[in-house]
């Protein structure tokens, strides 16, 4: 059992119903459950034709469509493993990755295929497939609509790899999450009771993940006519139409993507008529859901935290943080991430940064475990938690071993309250330390957004100094003091006015603490 069959249930459970509505360029297209799986039998057939086999890497590189799952059931179901590289890592990222997950194929749009003029690594793959226009030779993508449809689906181990995605690699090697199909099941399990997946429901997802578990749930995916791979730079004003033709009951989407729309529909003095909204992936501060609220008066609005190891692992609803809560966070107590999910296991334990608890006992490990309102370092465990990494690279310094559970190590700082909710202040290795007491830059950053002047703030060291940087949102132009800030004045030695904060090319929503310290470093004495 994998989410192959999970999908095949839903086949056959609801065969005409609408399985993926995508737009693109304006021209709408669609496919059925019954429709998807006849495509991807075909994908299957025309992958085992060029000699691809159970266990081989496939790269992928495709964006977010139809073609996109036709590929991913395809090559499941002959047991393969698809390999993705975000090409927002550049050239060295993607040669990096090729040499780790080492794949027999390239899957891919016409302007990936400019890689093999510059990689070694691409030109190496043996099997190399182009999705729409070919320049360059290879097979054709469009041969599947008309191959031989593969019969019988291979059945897999759930310990085999079902997918690769890789770290950035910032800091060295990237690491490959290899994803079994167990651990995909047990994600599957956990996303329909953390987000509430119900069949026939219709889903604007943005993120691919979200669409595998509405597959597999019988869900209609809306996949929106915008350019995903920069969220905070969309036509909003396209999915705006979008979303009042279809009209999707949920939305799964990055807080910068749910910006743009909030942002238009305020513009334009329109409603979002939906119920359910589900956002993450990055710092969702409390600003943003209630702007949203605003757009989406009936909508439940949920923020979902997880990370690429672990998702979910918690989650908040607007409606479940009180006053009380909002005043913590402009205190500077972190910002609340929520309830646990009841499929995850999780301590709060010493920070060790920088040091490997691989090796440690579960004597060792019991006494790490800080008790209740006490900060340190946030680990999970689980059946959907990855619980290590391709040919172990990276296990030493982010998993910890006891017995038959292996613990991941999120890196993020965080604690537990008396409501046994999570909090997080922040990346381990920012905390700061003033006059002997932790300081979580992550924690004031939370406190400063609750100022409705102040679109992005960041909180860094740099040459001895305590430096807030500052950018404002659009319309504020006043000079901001510090004695006006939510926060402890002892805290912060300048603040740095930024006209534009640097993002992350990804979710263009956390902040490249890296590029801003480059910025900072020119303009600090």
């Amino acid at each position: 059992m994998n989410l192959v069959n999970r999908f095949i249930d839903q086949v056959q459970s609801a065969p005409e119903r609408p399985a993926i509505i995508q737009v693109a360029g304006g021209i709408e297209k669609a496919v059925t459950y019954r429709e998807l799986n006849g495509l991807s039998a075909s994908a299957a057939g025309f992958f085992r034709e060029l000699g691809i086999e159970e266990g081989d890497v496939v790269l992928v590189f495709e964006r977010m469509s139809i073609d996109l799952y036709v590929i991913l059931i395809g090559l499941w179901k002959i047991g393969a493993i698809a390999m993705f590289v975000d090409p927002s890592g550049g050239k060295k990222l993607l040669e990096a990755s090729c040499r780790i997950g080492k794949p027999v194929a390239f899957v891919a749009i016409s302007k990936a295929h400019l890689y093999r003029f510059v990689s070694k690594e691409i030109r190496r793959i043996r099997i190399k497939v182009t999705i729409g226009r070919r320049y360059l030779p290879s097979r054709s993508w469009g041969e599947v609509s008309n191959h031989d449809r593969l019969g019988a689906v291979s059945k897999v181990e759930l310990e085999q790899p079902a997918l690769y995605t890789f770290t950035s690699g910032s800091t060295g090697n990237p690491k490959a999450a290899s994803r079994t199909h167990g651990l995909l099941l047990a994600q599957h399990t956990a996303l329909v009771d953390e987000i509430d997946l119900k069949a026939g429901e219709v889903d604007l997802a943005t993120l691919p993940i979200f669409a595998l578990a509405n597959l597999a749930s019988g869900l209609t995916t809306l996949i929106p006519d915008c350019d995903l791979s920069r969220p905070g730079f969309i036509q909003a004003d396209k999915v705006l139409q979008q979303i009042e033709e279809h009209r999707p009951d949920r939305c799964v989407a990055s807080p910068a993507f749910l910006m743009r729309i909030e942002e238009s529909a305020r513009k334009r003095g329109t409603h979002l008529r939906i119920s359910k909204i589900f956002t993450g992936g990055a710092p969702v501060f409390p600003r943003y859901l209630h702007a949203l609220k605003r757009v989406a008066l009936n909508a439940e609005i949920t923020v979902v935290f997880g990370s690429t190891e672990a998702e979910p692992i918690s989650h908040v609803s607007l409606s479940q943080i009180s006053e009380s809560d909002f005043e913590n966070i402009r205190l500077g107590k972190g910002l609340l991430v929520g309830k646990l999910s009841p499929h995850v296991s999780l301590k709060i334990v010493e920070d060790r940064t920088g040091e490997s608890l691989f090796g440690i006992s579960q004597e060792q490990f019991d006494r790490m475990a800080l008790p209740t309102g006490q900060p340190g370092e946030i680990v999970v465990a689980g059946s959907h938690v990855l619980s290590g990494y391709l040919n172990g690279e990276g296990d030493e310094e982010n998993k910890i071993p006891i017995g038959e559970r292996v613990w991941h190590r999120t890196g993020d700082t965080g604690y537990i309250d008396s409501d046994h909710r999570l909090w997080l202040l922040g990346r381990c290795s920012s905390k700061l330390e003033i006059g002997g007491a932790p300081v979580y830059p992550f924690s004031i950053e939370a406190a400063v957004s609750m100022d409705d002047r102040i679109a992005w703030s960041a909180l860094i060291a740099i040459g001895g100094k305590r430096i807030l940087a500052l950018e404002q949102r659009e319309g504020s132009s006043e000079t901001l003091k510090l004695s006006e800030l939510p926060i402890p004045q002892n805290i912060v030695d300048e603040i740095v006015p930024i006209k534009r904060m640097p993002l992350d090319k990804r979710h263009n929503a956390k902040i490249d603490y890296r590029e801003l310290r480059k910025l900072l470093e020119s303009r600090v004495d």
